[in-house]
């Protein structure tokens, strides 16, 4: 577990077992192989600007929103990448995450960035935007339970600039 604020430089490699941390003490790149985690456990409102790889399991922990506004590591294949879950708090996808992000109970998931593939689970809330915005998912899947939160502007009815998007190819509702 790490804790504090962090200065060191270079990237984070987690092979095996779990690596803690928030947007303050997690710094750089991170690869996460197999059956390794990198969790955030966020409890107050940060951002990592770092990018992310590998096929291993990033977790969202904590009451705070953690701004993504990374991306991939360049070099993973699609289907190789990281699951991200949401268990608590929300993450603002405002980079590019591959992999499939699930967003639990209680979690959120909010931004104007892309990702893969979105799973919204029974208790989870999508809401796209930073207010009013687009939220790209090539699929995006919502049990029953979930939340589709929309954001509606006066003055015009167009998706992304006067309420909020979800852009997709595919969704299963």
């Amino acid at each position: 577990i790490l804790t504090g604020t962090n200065s060191y430089e270079g990237d984070i490699e987690v092979l095996e077992g779990v690596l803690q941390g928030d947007a303050a003490s997690l710094r750089g790149d991170a690869t996460i192989s197999g059956d390794a985690e990198l969790v955030f456990d966020q409890e107050t409102d940060g951002i990592f600007g770092g990018n992310l790889g590998g096929n291993g399991r990033i977790v969202k922990e904590g009451a705070g929103t953690l701004a993504f506004t990374g991306g991939p590591i360049v070099g993973f294949a699609r289907e190789a990448e990281a699951t991200t879950d949401i268990l608590a708090g929300t993450l603002a996808l405002d980079g590019a995450l591959e992999g499939t992000i699930r967003v639990h109970e209680g979690a959120r998931l909010m931004g104007n960035g892309s990702g893969h593939r979105g799973d919204v689970l029974a208790g989870g809330t999508l809401a796209p935007g930073n207010s009013i915005g687009t939220l790209q998912l090539d699929n995006v899947s919502f049990q029953a339970g979930s939340v589709y939160e929309v954001e509606l502007d006066e003055g015009g009815s167009t998706p992304g600039v006067h309420s909020d998007l979800i852009e997709s190819e595919s969704a299963q509702i």
